[in-house]
């Protein structure tokens, strides 16, 4: 008979150390809610425009409003470029 009984040498799952697989799958999540995040504001952005365009008769006031969600779309570009490297990064190291 073994001086430990059995159950004492059982790990709890809640002990177990994060593999490397569970943390490349979090950032593969991660990395998706982030992307979609950027999506999001694409697409916030394109109704924006879109609104811009038909409640506005002014040229000047136009190109204005335009300019001002250009840099909200190339925001919300690079946050779903970076959501995308997130996946692809958990995807080539998991």
């Amino acid at each position: 008979m073994s001086p430990c009984p059995d159950h004492f040498n059982d790990v709890s799952p809640k002990r177990q150390p994060k593999t490397k697989g569970d943390v490349m799958d979090m950032l593969i999540w991660a990395g998706a809610l982030v992307s979609l995040i950027g999506v999001a504001g694409l697409i916030y952005c394109v109704f924006q425009a879109t609104r811009a365009r038909r409640d506005t008769r002014d040229d000047a006031a136009l190109k204005a409003r335009l300019q001002a969600l250009v840099a909200m779309n190339m925001a919300a570009l690079a946050i779903s470029a970076i959501g995308l490297m997130m996946v692809v990064i958990g995807i080539l190291l998991g």
